[in-house]
């Protein structure tokens, strides 16, 4: 470690100042909240393509043709929830937004 700056009350000469460090730190290491963001990031998309997957699966159960209506009715909602649900996780929450400046 180098030492430098102003000597100390006691004459001896201190290590630099912790911005001499910031690079090395900076570098190397993510911060614990950055690193839990990108995470949830990760995750949130997986949800997405997942869900995405599932409504390709309930659009095909859609076309085996269903003589009910009332079936076919709940199937059609499923993929709109599936739809919709998909939509609201890839929009940016306001919070998010408000918070990150």
């Amino acid at each position: 470690m180098r030492l430098r700056g102003r000597l100390s009350q006691g004459g001896v000469r201190g290590p630099a100042n912790d911005c001499a460090y910031a690079p090395v730190v900076e570098g190397g290491f993510r911060s614990p909240d950055e690193a839990r963001g990108e995470d949830e990031l990760a995750r949130v998309e997986a949800a997405i393509q997942q869900l995405e997957r599932a409504e390709l699966y309930v659009a095909a159960a859609l076309e085996v043709g269903l003589e009910d209506p009332f079936r076919r009715r709940v199937l059609e909602d499923l993929r709109g929830q599936v739809a919709a649900a998909s939509r609201s996780l890839a929009r940016p929450r306001v919070i998010d937004q408000a918070f990150s400046r």
